[in-house]
């Protein structure tokens, strides 16, 4: 029997090792590279850490200089340094290792500062990283009576009837001037121009003008300067940064948002409005530059809008995560690419969103706080967000650590007593709006956000309820639920 033998030509074998070769360099590859991003990632997490611990500690360095002499906080731009144990400012910027910091103060007035903490580092040669934290300081040390009052002794200033009957359901302001959204129908007659303390003032809007600007320069006695119908409920409002623009969003399924020029305070006027994907009804938007990013019930819960060109908004979100609807959305003040969402999942009260992809956010971490109760509004400051719940019978506020926005954790809460419609900061304090029967306004000290502490409140006249707050340094303006004081002022006291 003859032997048959297979032959196997040397090319053929030189190509299978070359095969060979290839996919093991090509395996080895992977490996590396995955290995090098999760040193680059790493690398990444912890210089951020690192950053923000030099930017709180540049806030919490001004706090001491603001303690020893708060006339030293003159506007400028600072770095910081210790001397004799004591922090004073010094230069205009102050290095650690490869992170440098800047501190910068802006004068409000004479007895309030708007202080940014900014902190920079090259992350590689041709990339550089940043965190920012910004809070305000107000001389506490002023003696009562002078300057503008404290807040530890709020007051109701002034009460203003729009006319008709239409609830006021949204405000913003800016400054002196403050803009109020309402419900698209209304009714009832004018009589009288304004409000003014002790008795409820009137306009001459037309009653069924559900966009309404108002001159607040004298607390006291604020006035309606211009008023627009776009024809459907305003459930929230955005301003853009130059002040030329109102962002309004509604639950109208073909104009979800309305552009509106408010150059002219006596006359709006509409110069563009916009249809989102799908049918979820906006509740809240945020502004940051040229976006914004808008709350919505249900599914789609964000829209991304871009509007460099006011007239001419794109939205900008092709695909959406199923966050299953949200009350409200802030901006993370220490990374441009987060906004944070209070939910209406029962499992994702707080939500923390990448929108580093505009056309693809995607959920990054998310907190289920105790009961089932929605989030109905959200704010942050520093590396802490604050959310406010409809609940009754668990706490309705609740602090968040944000310092790592990847993996947001619970803090502390507070027992607000009632529906928590708004929650905002903006005069150095966390402000809290909603139906509770004796301080619809409540201000909370949470310089310790896992003990907030009770500060000062005020109790609204009649059956009240805060459906939102617009909070500056010298003035709080709430929109309540009472058909004959639709905005209410309420101002620090002596």
């Amino acid at each position: 029997m003859k032997k048959k033998f297979t032959h196997v030509s040397s090319g053929q074998s030189l190509v299978e090792i070359l095969l060979a070769i290839a996919l093991f360099v090509l395996g080895i590859s992977t490996v590396v590279t995955v290995y090098l991003n999760a040193l680059t990632s790493e690398r990444a997490a912890s210089e951020r850490m690192e950053a923000i611990f030099y930017a709180d500690e540049g806030l919490d360095a001004i706090r001491s200089v603001r303690d020893v002499n708060f006339a030293t906080l003159a506007a400028g731009t600072y770095g910081l340094a210790i001397d004799g144990g004591v922090w004073t400012l010094s230069g205009t910027s102050d290095t650690h290792d490869l992170y440098q910091r800047q501190i910068q103060i802006s004068e409000l007035d004479a007895d309030t500062r708007y202080v940014t903490s900014t902190v920079t580092w090259n992350f590689t040669d041709t990339q550089s990283r940043e965190v920012s934290f910004t809070t305000f300081f107000t001389n506490w040390q002023q003696p009562s009576g002078g300057g503008h009052g404290s807040w530890a002794t709020p007051k109701l200033a002034a009460q203003l009837d729009l006319s008709g009957s239409s609830d006021a359901l949204a405000v913003a302001a800016t400054g002196t001037t403050v803009y109020v959204g309402r419900q698209s129908s209304g009714g009832g007659e004018q009589s009288g121009e304004h409000g003014n303390s002790g008795e409820h003032g009137h306009n001459s809007n037309p009653s069924q003008d559900n966009f309404v600007i108002i001159d607040a320069s004298s607390s006291t006695n604020p006035l309606v300067l211009g008023s627009l119908d776009i024809g459907t409920d305003v459930t929230d409002i955005g301003l853009s940064s130059d002040g030329s623009y109102a962002f309004l969003v509604t639950p109208s399924n073909s104009s979800e948002l309305h552009v509106v020029d408010i150059t002219n305070s006596s006359s709006p006027t509409e110069v563009a409005s916009l249809g989102l994907q799908e049918n979820g009804d906006p509740q809240g938007v945020y502004v940051s530059g040229t976006m914004l990013y808008i709350a919505r019930i249900g599914n789609p819960t964000l829209a991304i809008v871009n509007v460099s060109n006011p007239l001419a908004p794109v939205e900008i979100t092709s695909e959406y995560a199923n966050f299953k609807g949200a009350g409200d959305v802030t901006g993370s003040l220490t990374n441009n690419d987060f906004v944070f969402l209070a939910g209406h999942g029962n499992h994702k009260e707080f939500l923390s969103v990448n929108v580093s992809n505009p056309q693809h956010p995607g959920i990054a971490g998310h907190i289920n706080f105790s009961g089932s109760a929605n989030g109905l509004s959200v704010a942050a400051s520093g590396s802490v967000a604050y959310v406010g719940r409809d609940e009754s019978s668990k706490p309705e506020f609740e602090t968040v650590n944000v310092s790592d926005v990847s993996s947001p954790s619970s803090l502390g809460y507070y027992e607000y007593d009632g529906v928590l419609n708004s929650v905002r900061t903006g005069n150095g304090y966390v402000n809290l709006g909603g139906s509770s029967s004796t301080a619809e306004f409540l201000i909370l000290d949470a310089v310790n956000p896992s003990s907030p502490l009770r500060y000062a409140s005020v109790d609204l006249p009649g059956n009240s309820d805060i459906l939102g707050l617009a909070v500056t340094p010298d003035a709080a303006y709430a929109v309540s639920s009472n058909h004959s004081s639709e905005l209410v002022i309420i101002v620090p006291g002596p």
